[in-house]
């Protein structure tokens, strides 16, 4: 998968599986661009990138944003809502969480395959536009899960949309 801006280089990893990476610096990129207001940054974010992704050797660009904040609470709290039992020692010490509990791996999986769906929709104007203005989470997941684009687009979609991209710049000559 190759992800790129309109003033940044393609990268493309040597992975077998479609994976979200971030773009190769360009002289451009590297020059720090001065934020003077909230304007300013929230171009950043509104603006849309592309996602360039090798489908067996056909390569397709789509064009995704990032989520707003109020969007990407509502995939963080979807995922992080299923939590797995707990097993009891015979201390509250020795009490463990059981991630190979089959009722909790299938609870975690729906909520994943839900999130992803939703965040897909939102951010990925190709996939919303066949069913544009959907609300119900429910509906949403049967679009995206009934569409006959590949669980492994999905995720590689899903990564690019939330799989970061900020970082915080490291300081040199700095004393």
């Amino acid at each position: 998968m190759e992800t790129k801006t309109e003033d940044q280089a393609t990268v493309t990893p040597v992975e077998d599986t479609p994976v979200a990476v971030p773009p190769m610096p360009t002289p451009e990129s590297l020059k720090p661009k001065p934020i003077t207001n909230l304007a300013d940054l929230e171009a950043y974010f509104t603006k849309r990138r592309e996602v360039t992704l090798d489908v067996f050797g056909q390569q397709c660009v789509m064009q995704v944003r990032t989520l707003t904040p109020a969007e990407d609470a509502v995939i963080s709290g979807i995922i992080d809502a299923v939590v797995p039992p707990v097993e009891r020692g015979r201390t509250i010490e020795d009490d463990r969480p059981n991630f190979s509990d089959p009722a909790y791996l299938k609870r975690r999986e729906a909520a994943f395959t839900e999130a992803r769906a939703l965040a897909i929709y939102w951010a990925v104007p190709a996939m919303s536009a066949g069913q544009p203005g959907m609300t119900d989470t429910s509906a949403i997941k049967i679009y995206i899960q009934g569409s006959k684009v590949s669980v492994q687009v999905l995720n590689a979609l899903y990564n690019a949309i939330r799989g970061g991209g900020v970082q915080e710049a490291t300081l040199v000559n700095f004393t």
